[in-house]
């Protein structure tokens, strides 16, 4: 699964969010770089939320 979408009025940004349910890679990218990268495996949890620091 993959999908951008774009954030900001006058300081645009863009974020990327991947995820592969086969090999449970998660990678959320935003102007191109990476923010957090994750391998998820066996998680039973079906909603997870990210904050940034």
């Amino acid at each position: 699964m993959k999908f951008n979408f774009d954030v900001g009025v006058q300081e645009r940004h863009e974020v990327s969010f991947s995820f592969s349910k086969f090999w449970g890679g998660l990678s959320i990218l935003v102007d191109g770089h990476p923010v957090r990268q994750e391998l998820r495996v066996l998680s039973v949890e079906l909603v997870k939320r990210y904050e940034s620091r």
